[in-house]
């Protein structure tokens, strides 16, 4: 075989040193990618664990007791306040609307109101996990539930109460932002694949 000139000696030696460093060049890039990636994988499994998914469970709880109070008053009101029904005894009727409305309101103040001070609770000790769409609405949540125990402790009118509307739909878009951001973490954490594994 004949001699191979000295350039193309260097040549192919260069060619050789390149392409090793290149290889370790690309192969630490794929590693920083994908650690930084693990870590906002992290970071979003942190946030389902400890701020998301405990507040739009108790969110939850909540919705399906208003679903069965609503179905409850509407049945109430069916049997004791439809025209079609027999007409039943005055105070038969007024105990059964009175009872109702008892419960709802005992619910609202030892059941509800304190699954609402728990939504607070992980709100201020895990604000950081909340994303800034999320963190607006903590006051609305705040608001929400200061002016019921107020209303329970009869420290505002109940005039004063219906004057502000009081109502959960105020929060709704403190609920939409929860589910949006649940939703999204989820995603991400269900398409994770690392790159080059």
């Amino acid at each position: 075989m004949a001699d191979v000139p000295v350039e193309i000696t260097i040549i192919v030696a260069v060619i050789g040193a390149t392409a090793a460093v290149g290889g370790v060049v690309v192969s630490g890039l794929v590693t920083r990618w994908n650690d930084r990636r693990k870590a906002r994988l992290d970071y979003a499994r942190q946030q389902l664990s400890e701020f998301y998914s405990p507040i739009l469970s108790l969110r939850r709880h909540i919705r399906a007791l208003s679903e069965l109070r609503k179905k409850v008053g509407e049945a109430v009101d069916e049997v004791y306040l439809s025209d079609a029904r027999e007409k039943r005894p005055r105070e038969e009727t007024s105990k059964a609307l009175n009872d109702t409305i008892e419960f709802d309101n005992e619910q609202m103040k030892s059941v509800l109101l304190p699954m609402y001070r728990q939504m607070m609770s992980i709100f201020r000790e895990k604000y950081w996990l909340a994303e800034p769409e999320v963190q607006e609405h903590f006051a609305a949540l705040v608001e929400y539930v200061e002016l019921w125990q107020r209303n329970f402790d009869k420290t505002i009118p109940r005039d004063v109460l219906v004057a502000m509307r009081v109502e959960e739909k105020k929060l709704h878009p403190l609920y939409d932002a929860l589910e949006n951001q649940f939703r999204r973490r989820q995603l991400m954490l269900e398409r994770w694949k690392p790159f080059a594994d």
